[in-house]
């Protein structure tokens, strides 16, 4: 009957409404949560975006060194083309064109040491953009 289930309404509405304060505190408890995961995600993207530009400065930083070392390596080719021309000639030694070939074979061999730290950083890079690899 209506008025039977209309007192049986009243008792679990009152119950409800005076809980102690336990919704309430439930209401604080999922709040809490939330900043405490809105600052675990504030955290993690702040960290994933100082991966992006440590990769950047790095693989530009690189990327600027490997130009002049190209120029460098230019250089000693050219170096080493005309001091062979002028030991062909006679006017130099042939100690002189050792000493040019070494000169030479390290500028190479940083070219090379610096094309290798280039790749590695391209590749930092392009894991901290979410890239996969393997």
């Amino acid at each position: 009957s209506v008025p039977a289930r209309f007192w049986s309404l009243g008792p679990a509405l009152a119950l409800s409404i005076f809980d102690g304060g336990a919704r309430t505190a439930r209401v604080h408890e999922a709040m809490a949560a939330y900043d405490a995961q809105a600052a675990a995600y504030k955290q993690t993207v702040l960290e994933a975006v100082r991966e992006v530009e440590d990769a950047l400065v790095q693989w530009h930083g690189l990327h600027k060194e490997l130009t002049n070392q190209q120029r460098a390596l230019d250089a000693a080719r050219l170096s080493l083309q005309l001091t062979r021309n002028q030991y062909e000639a006679g006017l130099i030694d042939y100690l002189s064109v050792v000493q040019v070939e070494t000169n030479a074979l390290n500028a190479e061999r940083a070219m090379l040491s610096l094309q290798s730290e280039l790749f590695i950083a391209a590749t930092k890079l392009m894991t901290a953009l979410g890239g996969q690899w393997g």
